[in-house]
């Protein structure tokens, strides 16, 4: 892809690795709609899978772990593209108003405990039966420092699957290393630049 540096900034994006709570590195409703299938997939040995039969069902798995730990860095004021391989089998929404499936990410700064909402796609969710197809969208960070995904499953009957995710950052800006004044991650240029008060 042109354009963007290919590091792949997600932990577990295909959902492989798998301990007794769930996929490492993102959290699991506790109602038991979101499982690991071995037989579904678009590469490797596993997908994620989310099946509703309640229409009123309402599933969201977040990317790092309780209490908003392991978020992902990025650079503030920065463009980065998110993707993921999606599926659906017989979605059918509750109304005009329902999501389905689709993607969403929040964004915070470091030390915050609130998440602010960036981006819902696509905004209307996706319904119907389609085979693997890729959900991508650019995003600006703003004065974000950390990231969270949320894919969501709502208000819908039917089956989706996600695989395969990537948030990866546009070239321009160079590459990445971890800052020698907070961890975070900054262009390589500014990795021991210590911030300045005035």
């Amino acid at each position: 892809m042109s354009g963007v540096i290919a590091s792949n900034l997600i932990v577990n994006p295909g959902f492989e690795e798998w301990g007794p709570d769930g996929p490492y590195c993102w959290i699991l409703p506790g109602s038991g709609e979101a499982t690991k299938d071995t037989e579904i997939k678009y590469s490797g040995e596993n997908s994620l899978k989310i099946h509703h039969d309640d229409i009123n069902a309402f599933t969201r798995v977040y990317s790092g772990t309780t209490g908003g730990k392991d978020p992902i860095k990025v650079e503030k004021n920065t463009d980065y593209i998110l993707s993921f391989m999606v599926r659906g089998d017989q979605i059918v929404k509750r109304d005009s108003k329902s999501v389905g499936a689709r993607i969403f990410l929040q964004g915070r700064t470091s030390g915050s405990s609130d998440w602010e909402s960036i981006v819902y796609y696509p905004a209307q969710g996706l319904d119907g039966t389609f085979d693997w197809e890729k959900v991508e969208f650019t995003f600006n960070t703003g004065e974000f420092n950390e990231m969270r995904i949320i894919l969501q499953f709502n208000r819908c009957t039917g089956t989706v699957w996600f695989d395969d995710g990537e948030m990866l950052r546009h070239a321009q800006a160079g590459p990445l290393v971890e800052s020698q004044v907070d961890g975070s991650m900054v262009p390589i240029n500014k990795a021991s630049m210590p911030t300045v008060v005035v």
